[in-house]
């Protein structure tokens, strides 16, 4: 009696691989029309779904994806500026594609984290 194998063979994980690969950069070009950030979101989707043991199950939306500047200033209650400025000072973690920036909801996070200076006026 022959039955299909129970472990899926390299050529069958290589193909499901290019499969989930394609899909996700049709995903994402859909939402950037740009073919050179789509391929690097694509690449740290992969990237971080492989770094993640519970990557598979993550789907990134845009509720969860990247944000936006205007989408990370109104998450700080800031202008666009004062973001633009935090990146500019390395302040704000953030990835630059081109003349685009995108702020993950860690990177928010860890910037809201940090350890606060204040400014005491001589």
């Amino acid at each position: 009696m022959s039955s299909a194998p129970l472990i899926p063979s390299p050529t069958d994980r290589d193909a499901n691989a290019r499969q989930i690969v394609e899909k996700t950069y049709a995903r994402w070009l859909g939402k950037t029309d740009d073919t050179t950030a789509a391929a690097i979101l694509t690449q740290t989707e992969m990237q971080l779904q492989h770094s993640n043991p519970a990557g598979a199950n993550i789907e990134t939306t845009p509720g969860n994806g990247p944000l936006s500047v205007k989408q990370a200033a109104d998450e700080l209650g800031v202008s666009k500026e004062t973001v633009y400025k935090l990146c500019s000072e390395n302040a704000l973690r953030h990835t630059r594609v081109g003349r685009r920036i995108t702020i993950t909801r860690q990177q928010l996070e860890d910037y809201r984290d940090r350890p606060k200076f204040r400014h005491v006026a001589a």
